[in-house]
């Protein structure tokens, strides 16, 4: 589809499995948000304000059926103020016609000269403003800078919106004034920007409801940073906790259970973080309780340098995760064979893991939320004496398992201690740095 300003982008054919018009435009939106390493880290929240719908629930339903068709995969709920990251699912490998459709959608739709970034306004795909149909009938005319006959508008659009659509949605943009038709074509009137603008200001489906959605998400993520910020879990957190079962039995875990323990935390004088907290039941919990009090104090540590390899701040802290839950674990067997100090040993590395990346300035999420702006990144302050930063696996690929090694003194003695798995050249790069 060619004309004198320029080409318009190609659509794929096909609708790519899914038949539902919105799942795919949000499909296609999100595998540009891919990051580096392949993540898709977004919220329901973020989603609904970009396609300006009212709540996240009705959001939630379409992702979820996203994912239970095969096409994305979450692999991370949720946590503080990072969002969901989603993996392609089976049917988005790059060999599959369905990853080369969605691709291609994406770069038609949000590309620079995408048909939706054409004029800029997302809020106008909200539900009873242009709604999809609308939106890419707008933008295909706004991309194509001319006028164009209904049959062609119609051929283009075929393999997304149907006939019986685009008639509906033209004849919706020329009552508000924004295109007129003559002699069988469809062209933008002259003063176009005036009217669109116009119709999004006073439909209380576009911009007013963007408003409202806006005021109620802003208020919403300032009132979980509030939590964050006393290490308290989010509601979403908290409702999901709940719906577990206890780490250590097939109860139900509705109770919440410090790991480490809330008796070293306040030792130690650490700041209380959502991420010492697990589900457990009031059974396991009342028979933990005395093995705890009765478990001596750990020696002070003193932290003399981290390693870190130069992966996303959020995976160091999976990484803490997964270390805590292999703790937890361990902890739990060294209480029923009543070996204190076992227990203390499973608890000093996970303490020395949580000072670390506290040393790395990872630990205080609530720094990561501008509520102007949303999710941020921040630079890592270091308050430990040696730091070195292994930038080496990155210029790569990235390393497989995050990965922290820690010096410190314990006990008047020099100790070592490491977390996950470098990557064969962050090894090598380790080696230089120790000469």
């Amino acid at each position: 589809m060619t004309s004198e300003h320029g080409v318009l982008p190609k659509l794929p054919s096909g609708n790519g499995g899914m038949a539902n018009l919105f799942r795919r435009i949000v499909l296609a939106y999100l595998l540009t948000r891919r990051n580096p390493f392949g993540d898709i880290r977004i919220s329901q929240r973020d989603i609904a304000e970009v396609f300006n719908r009212s709540g996240q629930p009705a959001i939630g339903r379409h992702l979820r059926c996203i994912c239970s068709a095969g096409y994305l995969f979450r692999a991370q709920r949720s946590t503080g103020v990072l969002p969901d990251t989603y993996w392609c699912g089976l049917r988005l490998t790059e060999t599959t016609d369905e990853y080369a459709y969605f691709t291609q959608l994406g770069a038609a739709l949000f590309g620079d000269k995408g048909l939706l970034t054409a004029f800029g306004r997302l809020e106008a795909l909200g539900v009873g403003c242009l709604n999809e149909s609308g939106s890419l009938v707008l933008g295909t005319l706004v991309a194509n800078c001319d006028a164009m006959s209904v049959g062609a508008l119609t051929r283009y659009l075929n393999e997304l919106v149907s006939e019986r659509s685009i008639f509906r949605a033209l004849s919706r943009l020329e009552r508000q004034g924004i295109i007129t038709k003559t002699s069988g074509k469809v062209r933008l009137s002259a003063d176009w920007e005036q009217q669109f603008g116009k119709l999004l200001t006073n439909a209380d489906e576009c911009c007013p409801r963007k408003r409202r959605g806006d005021s109620r998400r802003k208020l919403e993520q300032e009132a979980n940073l509030a939590r964050l910020r006393k290490g308290l879990l989010t509601d979403a957190e908290r409702s999901y906790l709940r719906s577990q079962k206890c780490v250590y039995c097939d109860a139900k875990g509705l109770q919440q259970q410090h790991f480490p323990p809330k008796k070293f935390i306040d030792e130690f004088t650490v700041i209380n973080n959502r991420h010492f907290i697990w589900p457990i039941c009031a059974h396991c919990n009342d028979k933990e309780k005395n093995f705890i009090r009765s478990m001596p104090s750990i020696p002070e540590i003193e932290l003399i340098s981290v390693i870190s390899s130069d992966t996303l701040d959020s995976d160091l802290l999976l990484l803490y995760r997964m270390e805590s839950e292999r703790g937890i674990m361990k902890f739990h067997e060294a209480h029923l064979a009543a070996d204190s100090r076992e227990a203390s040993t499973e608890i000093l590395r996970c303490m020395i893991l949580w000072m670390s990346l506290d040393a790395l300035g990872l630990t205080d999420e609530s720094d990561r939320y501008d509520p102007r702006g949303g999710y941020i990144r921040y630079e890592n302050t270091l308050r430990v004496p040696l730091r070195l930063r292994i930038r080496e696996a990155c210029q790569t690929e990235p390393s497989p398992v995050p990965w922290l090694h820690v010096v410190l003194r314990l006990d008047g003695k020099t100790r070592e201690f490491s977390y996950g798995e470098p990557a064969p050249s962050v090894i090598r790069q380790l080696a230089v740095a120790r000469q």
